[in-house]
């Protein structure tokens, strides 16, 4: 029963490696630089229809990858923000 419970622990170890690296090619990495515009996810929504991210921009005035710390363009309030919860703006000219 040992050598069973042996190989099934093998099994599932080399299992969850093969799944991560076929998860890891296909996950988005994005890296953001210093004065980039971006919106920041807002936790703790109380109803469904509140956006889900910030209406207002923020600018990223120190990037630690994969944290951020970002400004507020109109509050000038700073946050760290973990690069899961930032979205780039993206303008057209």
């Amino acid at each position: 029963m040992k050598l069973i419970h042996g190989y099934a622990r093998e099994n599932i170890i080399r299992k969850q490696q093969q799944y991560k690296v076929q998860y890891d090619k296909l996950r988005p990495d994005p890296h953001y630089v210093i004065n980039d515009r971006v919106l920041i996810r807002r936790h703790g929504l109380q109803n469904k229809l509140e956006p889900k991210f910030s209406i207002t921009p923020q600018n990223i005035i120190r990037a630690q990858h994969p944290v951020y710390f970002v400004r507020d363009e109109i509050t000038q309030a700073e946050t760290q923000v973990h690069i899961n919860d930032i979205r780039p703006i993206y303008i057209q000219k």
